[in-house]
């Protein structure tokens, strides 16, 4: 059943290494922090004491997306169009890492820059997979990867906008974003026929 939902393998590390890590950070967390209401940037954020536990999470799945993806690019010969969005992600991702938010939660100086910079990687990240998955929509020759990619393009779009636009619950559409976007990289990247790994 898993190597039916699979498409390329390798993705699945990532995958385990975010959640993983991104747990571990939320474990040693502050008490205040709240898996509803605040996001995975805020466990990175600065003046964290642990907040290189998410900063980790950010870079080490970064590279490994990176990485993973530029290896089934040259393999598979995946169209570039496909690739770069994802490769702008995972370096967006990255620069997330190591630029900081800012955090709420800490009474002690930030840099403010340095939190604009975060959110500015931040959008690009999203923006570059949801990209990403509406070029695999536009290219796949079967409608029904078609309609799944333009299904998790849409939900993408969604959660985003739920995530930018209000000031509550922004945990809960931040992990089910990030959700969306393991599940469609360890499923649906490069899927661009009815048949690949469903049949």
């Amino acid at each position: 059943m898993l190597k039916r939902i699979l498409h390329f393998k390798a993705f699945i590390i990532p995958a385990i290494y975010f959640v993983v890590m991104a747990e571990i950070a939320t474990w040693n967390s502050p008490e205040l922090f709240s898996r509803v209401h605040h996001t995975f940037s805020v466990l990175g954020a600065q003046a964290f004491d642990q907040a290189w536990l998410m900063n980790t999470c950010w870079i080490g799945f970064g590279v490994l997306v990176l990485i993973i993806t530029s290896m089934y690019h040259q393999k598979e010969d995946l169209p570039l169009a496909i690739t770069y969005p994802i490769i702008a992600f995972a370096i967006s991702v990255i620069l997330i890492g190591i630029w900081r938010s800012d955090s709420g939660l800490v009474q002690a100086s930030t840099d403010i820059d340095e939190a604009k910079d975060h959110l500015i990687f931040y959008t690009i990240g999203l923006g570059s997979i949801i990209l990403g998955i509406i070029l695999h929509a536009l290219m796949s020759q079967s409608k029904k990867m078609k309609y799944m990619h333009l299904m998790f393009g849409i939900l993408m779009v969604i959660l985003m906008t739920l995530l930018y636009a209000t000031s509550h619950y922004q945990g809960l559409f931040d992990r089910l974003l990030w959700a969306v976007i393991l599940v469609w990289l360890s499923s649906m990247f490069g899927r661009m026929e009815t048949h690949g790994n469903l049949s």
